[in-house]
């Protein structure tokens, strides 16, 4: 199979992000003229994020009533009109609808939702006001036995299943040496990881992303070979804290001088001694972790969400 250009998505790829059928997609070209994908060399279909974006606002704007034959040649911008819901708090609402659909074992709706939230809400805000305090309700709501670990398990997977999508998606890097993310072992919470790595990719930094429990001699070898600026480590429930620091130990001895590490989650405080003998930076939060990257990557680039019009 030929592989497809930079920034050209197949359409198994787009009916994931933008959460509506292929056949769906085929059809809404075909007989509406909704969008105009360009073709590979072997004739398949081959989407812009601009294609992606489009076809979230037009399945927002169905599941609001609208009727694809009507809204199909409208221009992107009348479409975010009709998908916007005013709203006091719009996140929050967002929030209390994916959890309700969450609840219900509704797995559709909640998948909706959240690809709703993305077409609508900028990067930044999608992840201040959205995501991060969604996962944190979710853990709430399921150490106080309000939801059960199955349901847990959907949310956390569907909110995962965005952030891979979004991070692919996101501008091409602008260049420079990667951003490492990864968990030690024993680590196996990477929602703030993906949460960071997409925020890294927002801004145009190279995300270089290893997933959970990757032993420090590993992440020390990666570093060295991808000549990366930092790897970042996410220390959530830290469950054997004097192993952690054996790991970290590694790092320190084995990793590039001119790498920087970056520690985050609940637990990386538990490890502030280390990291100050180190001059390495620990993070409270992906806010924080934001303002890291503003610094040292270049400035935002803000398309993998499309705009919203505020006009009255």
């Amino acid at each position: 199979m030929e592989p497809s250009p930079p920034n050209r998505f197949r359409i198994g790829a787009v009916s994931r992000a933008a959460g509506i059928p292929p056949a769906t997609i085929r059809a809404w070209e075909r007989r509406y003229e909704a969008l105009a994908p360009s073709r590979s060399d072997a004739g398949g279909r081959l989407y812009s994020e601009l294609d992606v974006q489009r076809l979230i606002l037009l399945r927002i704007a169905v599941d609001l009533g609208h009727a694809i034959g009507t809204i199909a040649s409208l221009p992107d911008a009348e479409l975010s009109r009709l998908s916007k819901h005013v709203s006091a708090d719009p996140a929050r609402e967002a929030r209390a609808r994916f959890l309700d659909a969450v609840a219900r074992f509704d797995q559709e709706s909640a998948d909706r939702e959240l690809a709703r939230a993305a077409a609508l809400f900028p990067n930044d805000a999608l992840v201040h006001d959205l995501l991060a305090p969604l996962l944190r309700e979710v853990g709430e709501r399921w150490a106080h036995r309000e939801i059960g670990i199955a349901q847990e398990h959907l949310a956390t997977s569907l909110v995962r299943g965005l952030l891979v999508s979004l991070t692919r998606l996101a501008p091409p890097p602008a260049g420079g040496p990667p951003v490492v993310f990864a968990t030690l072992p024993g680590e196996r919470h990477e929602m703030g990881l993906l949460l960071a790595a997409f925020l890294a990719a927002t801004r145009r930094r190279r995300v270089l992303y290893l997933g959970v429990e990757v032993p420090a001699a590993d992440l020390a070898n990666t570093a060295r070979r991808a000549s990366a600026v930092a790897v970042a480590l996410s220390l959530v429930s830290d469950p054997d804290p004097a192993a952690t620091a054996d790991e970290l130990a590694i790092l320190s001895s084995l990793a590039p001088a001119s790498c920087a590490v970056w520690l985050g989650g609940r637990a990386a405080s538990l490890h502030a001694g280390l990291a100050s003998s180190h001059r390495w930076k620990i993070f409270p939060g992906v806010t924080e972790l934001a303002a890291e990257f503003d610094a040292v990557a270049s400035p935002p680039l803000q398309i993998t969400s499309p705009p919203v019009d505020s006009s009255p």
